[in-house]
């Protein structure tokens, strides 16, 4: 019996999807439902009540899987700026929100202009 607590960006899609496949879940490697804690298969701590939680706390086999923090940083940028699933702008905005409205628009102006994505250094 296995407690995961599972990271962004440190495949945790994969081990969703063998943990769904595991509990038999017929379509363990749907993307869309593995991240879906009402409907992916899967049950989630919080879910148990108090006791139970630290029963399975002081009971069962516990897993986290991390990552060099520079990687992670660095595929985080892939994803969101270089080869992205979602519009750039969005990042960049977000990004630049907390320097204030005018400084934020005029820096993902700037981006835009360079294809859309802040410098690495800018982002980390």
């Amino acid at each position: 019996e296995l407690v995961f607590c599972p990271v962004p960006k440190v495949a945790c899609s994969n081990w969703k999807a063998l943990l769904r496949k595991l509990a038999g879940v017929a379509d363990y490697a749907n993307t869309t439902l593995m991240h879906d804690k009402r409907r992916n298969g899967l049950r989630y701590l919080g879910t148990y009540s108090a006791e139970r939680q630290r029963q399975i706390l002081r009971d069962y086999y516990k897993a986290v899987f991390v990552r060099d923090p520079w990687s992670r940083l660095a595929s985080a940028y892939n994803n969101k700026f270089v080869a992205p699933v979602e519009p750039v702008a969005q990042w960049t905005k977000a990004l630049y929100a907390p320097l204030g409205d005018a400084e934020a628009e005029a820096r993902a102006a700037v981006a835009a202009e360079g294809g859309g994505a802040p410098p690495f250094g800018e982002f980390a």
